[in-house]
This record gives C-alpha cells, structure tokens and sequence, in this order.
C-alpha cells in the first residue's frame, strides 16, 4: 500500500500542498539539525568565526522524502500572526522536492513570481530554479553542490533601472561559479561578468575573469585577472585589480583591515563622471573629470587618507560648479595629515558660468589637518582634527545636492569664514 500522506492547507494568505513521508516529529528536529549544520558551517568556512569541523552523527531521525508547492498570497496578513515575517510584497509560487535525513540532503524548487517589492528593491518576472545537495559530516569545500539559475524580466535596486538579468551560480564542493548578465542597465548599458572562487581552510579566493559593463559608446572592462582574497584574520585583499575605459583607469591594490600597516592604493586616470551618471540613470546628472592618486589606511577602524584628487569642471545637473582640488600629506614630524580642500570657479575658465548666472562662483578653501593613528590606536586627545573654513564666496544653488536633508532648494551667494574640530566623541 502507498504509505505517502498528503497534507492540504488552503488560505487567505497562503496556500500549500505537501505530499510524502509527513512526519510532524522528524521535520522539527530535521530542520534544527540542518540549521545547525549551515550555521556551523557558514561561520567556520565563510566568516572563519570558529573552527568547528563536521564529525560523524550517530543520530537517526526518520527520513523524509517530499513533494511541496506553495503560492504565496497575502504577505500583509501573514505579517498580523508571525512577527518574522520580513516587509515584502510577492506572490511567488514554488514547486519543489526534498529528500532529507540525519546524514544526507537534496533539495530542487522551482520559484516563479509576477512581481516582488523588499525595501528599495523591486523585480518583476522571476523565474529561479535550486538544486543542492549536503553531507552532515563533511564541510561544505569537502562535499557539497548547489547550482542555481535565475531569469529576472526588470528589476530595480535604489533607482537603479535594469531589465533582463540573468544569473547562474554552480557551487560544487570548493570551487564556485558566478555568471552574471544583465541585458539593460540604466540607460542604455549592459553588464557581462564571471567570478570564480576558491573555498580555502583560512581564506576565500575570488578571480574577476571577466568584466565587461557599458554600451556603444563607452564600455569598463577588467584588464587582467584580478584577485579578491578575504581571509581568517579578517583582511581583504585586492590584487591588481584594474578596470579600463578607452584612456580612462581605475586601478585598486593593497589591504582593507583593521591594522595601520595595510594600506590601499588607489589610481584613477580621466574617470568621466558622466559616464556613471548616465549608467546609474539617477534623479540628478552630474559631470566631470576626476584624477588622482591616494592611499588609505584603517579603513574598518579609523581611516586615513593620503595623496591627491582633483574633479575638473564638474557640473550638477548641467550647472557649472568648478574644479575642486583634495590632498593630504603626512606630517610626519607632528603625526597628522595636513590636509586641504577646495573648489573654485574659475571666471577666466569658465566665463559662460559668470555670464549666464550674473553672479560670482565658488570660492571655497577647507585647511586643517587630522592626528594620524598610532600602533596603540588612537590617542586620546581634545582635538582629533581641526579645519579653518574661508568661504570667498558660495554661490548656493548647488548645496541642497550636497546636503539635502539639510537645504532644499537655496539661491543667491554667501561669504563668511569659521572653524570645524572635534574629536571621537564630540564636534564644534
């Protein structure tokens, strides 16, 4: 005889069918012995938290072999009975499998949603398919195999406009593969790119093999292989990684971590602002040609920066606001980085600007300077950092772009001089 039940539940905010060894019991302590499982894992192999390896479970807990579908209806009303619920908006269906005991899991679904909203984030036409496949004894870079394949028809992320996203993802014990294509982005861009990524005991290696992103006009591509390495101490390590657009650079080498002797270098070469403009397809345009060479330090705990950067002529929604200049050097016989700000609207180089506004442009000098951390970390002082402001004059059109929670719409100019310094904890 079939000894297969089938359990029906029909409702306002959800529908589900499931049908095969239904056991209340060996479900409950299944998904607690799974769960532990990838959390052991995760933390050991992903975020190297702990060490913890798999060991042989002598526990027998009566397996389960499962059809399901489910059609998701009313999320709001789902929200009114269980608190976990996240804020969404979907009615994805899924069809799926999974054959699962103490030792072993395989699972397969098959996802499809109409239309789904979380946060900023929006998609529409969602088609995903998951098989995977784990051993409770061993770690996930010793045996495991997940592969999944995922066909988005539009999807939005923070004002960000793409259409016909495609991305097939292959883990098979150490080694992943990531394939991502998206036909349309922003405006008229497409983006192409392959990552490969090794599971290692004490690190996770990335390798960007391919990278291609524009359109007709311009189009950013990885010169080289570049690689990302993230490892046990918490460090993230970026090897030669250069993108090139025609005779435009970005160019990142060294380390992000918490200790002062790791540093990262950045070179950026004729980057034209207007070319990210168009491709993040924003509420605000903006222009212009940025230059510079810099180095940062502690960046996860209290960063420093030294070297130069420039912007010429850029422009917030096709008005001129200047040349601004950033640079900052190492005092090193006072332990603090002499630092520099201005931007400026050159009459002589930008005479249309004076034209057309009748008024004066930016004049502004930011100087001053910020301690430099030490060894110990930093020290304990009442003034961390301190900066002269000579405002010459500011024409304030363009200031609710760079504070809009602060000023909404500002016309005319202003002059006026001040100081800002402070410290960890407070600021004047």
């Amino acid at each position: 005889a079939d000894a297969k039940r089938e359990l029906r539940l029909t409702s306002t905010p959800f529908d589900l069918n499931v049908r095969g060894d239904i056991n209340i019991t060996s479900i409950s302590t299944l998904l607690t012995h799974w769960k532990t499982y990838f959390n052991q894992r995760f933390e050991s192999e992903i975020t190297f938290e702990n060490t913890i390896r798999p060991v042989e479970d002598s526990l027998f807990i009566f397996p389960l072999d499962l059809n399901f579908n489910a059609k998701v209806k009313d999320v709001a009303l789902l929200q009114t009975y269980l608190s976990d619920v996240p804020d969404i908006q979907t009615s994805a269906s899924i069809l799926g499998n999974i054959t699962v005991d103490s030792k072993n899991l395989l699972f397969n679904a098959n996802i499809s949603d109409v239309s789904s909203k979380f946060g900023d984030t929006e998609s529409d036409s969602l088609e995903a398919q998951i098989t995977g496949n784990f051993r409770y004894n061993s770690q996930i870079k010793d045996f495991s195999g997940i592969e999944l394949t995922a066909n988005i028809g539009a999807l939005t992320v923070s004002n960000t406009k793409t259409e016909d996203v495609n991305l097939v993802a292959t883990l098979t014990n150490d080694s992943l593969r990531i394939n991502q294509r998206v036909g349309k982005l922003g405006e008229n861009a497409s983006l192409d790119m392959h990552i490969n990524t090794i599971l290692r005991d004490t690190s996770i290696i990335s390798y960007l093999d391919q990278f291609s992103l524009g359109n007709e006009t311009y189009r950013w591509e990885n010169d080289g292989i570049a690689q990302v390495v993230y490892d046990n101490n918490e460090k993230l390590f970026f090897n030669s990684l250069k993108l090139k657009n025609g005779n435009q650079l970005v160019e990142l080498d060294g380390v992000i971590s918490k200790e002062l002797q790791d540093s990262m270098f950045y070179n950026i070469q004729n980057l034209d602002l207007k070319d990210a403009s168009d491709l993040v397809d924003g509420r605000i345009t903006f222009s212009g040609l940025v230059n510079g060479q810099f180095s940062t330090r502690s960046l996860t705990r209290t960063p420093t920066i030294q070297g130069d950067l420039s912007i010429e002529e850029l422009a917030i929604q096709d008005r001129i606001v200047g040349d601004i200049n950033v640079s900052s050097a190492l005092n090193q016989e006072l332990n603090r980085f002499d630092t520099r700000i201005s931007v400026l609207t050159d009459s002589l180089k930008y005479p249309e600007y004076f034209i057309r506004n009748g008024r004066s442009g930016q004049d502004i000098t930011i100087d001053g300077y910020v301690y430099a951390p030490t060894a110990e970390g930093i020290a304990e002082r009442d003034t961390l950092y301190y900066f002269d402001l000579d405002f010459q004059e500011i024409d304030m059109w363009f200031l609710p772009f760079v504070a809009p929670n602060v000023f909404e719409e500002m016309e005319g100019t202003v002059t006026g001089s001040g100081f800002f310094y402070g410290n960890l904890d407070d600021y004047d």
